[in-house]
């Protein structure tokens, strides 16, 4: 710099400072973009350890969504998107987990068009739920009906998940049925009460709504890609 344009920067007598700021950090700022993925994938497995042992045929989970089920339910779209279902029977005691893998690190296997790494699990569905569309909150749910719910073409339901993708196990208490009186008046041994039969109504499931907040917070941490 020559001292014509130093004199001009800093006149004499108005401006002592000789040097240009600096702001410097300590530790430094890095990018922590890859760590991120790196932790959601240990909060996941740290997930699947806590839930495992209460999977069991007649309980509900929640489970992380990728993609909407139709467009219909964009308007209840909200960070930390999820989806409910009913877990199944697996048959031969195994309760709902029809397979278990235990392979080499960084290792997968396809089951059933679905890819699994190590210690995770294949969890059978037994039903779906989705959304009612008169519940803004999205905290009512009724039973989805493949023969009447499904797009004209569409691939069936998946009635199986990965457990990396659930996050939350509940019980009736959680995930409350509300019977039409009309309907239930109509209940069999064959579980009609759940469908909608000749007009006398649907079943509706309520999900407590910090229940709801609590799965969305966990979705969230996993990387949700809905929001």
């Amino acid at each position: 710099m020559t001292a014509g344009i130093a004199g001009r920067l800093n006149p004499p007598g108005v401006c002592p400072r000789a040097n240009v700021t600096a702001w410097s950090t300590k530790p430094r700022l890095t990018s922590t973009a890859a760590l991120g993925v790196a932790n959601e994938r240990e909060y996941v497995k740290a997930l699947w350890a806590a839930l495992k042992a209460r999977v069991a045929p007649g309980k509900y989970g929640a489970v992380q969504a990728d993609a909407l089920w139709s467009e219909s339910e964009r308007r209840l779209l909200r960070p930390g998107h999820f989806w409910i279902f009913e877990f199944g029977d697996a048959g031969e005691d195994k309760g709902s987990f029809e397979a278990t893998f235990s392979l080499a690190p960084r290792s997968w296997k396809l089951h059933k068009g679905t890819r699994f790494y190590n210690g995770e699990a294949a969890l059978v569905v037994k039903r779906w739920f989705h959304r009612a569309d008169d519940d803004v909150s999205g905290c009512t749910f009724v039973e989805w009906d493949p023969a009447k719910d499904a797009a004209p073409g569409a691939p069936p339901a998946a009635l199986l998940i990965n457990s990396n993708r659930l996050r939350d196990v509940f019980g009736s208490d959680t995930f409350r049925a509300v019977t039409p009186p009309a309907l239930a008046s109509r209940t069999t041994r064959q579980g009609a009460a759940v469908l909608q039969l000749e007009g006398l109504g649907v079943t509706r499931f309520v999900l407590q709504q910090d229940r709801d907040s609590n799965i969305r917070d966990r979705c969230v941490r996993a990387g949700s890609v809905l929001s």
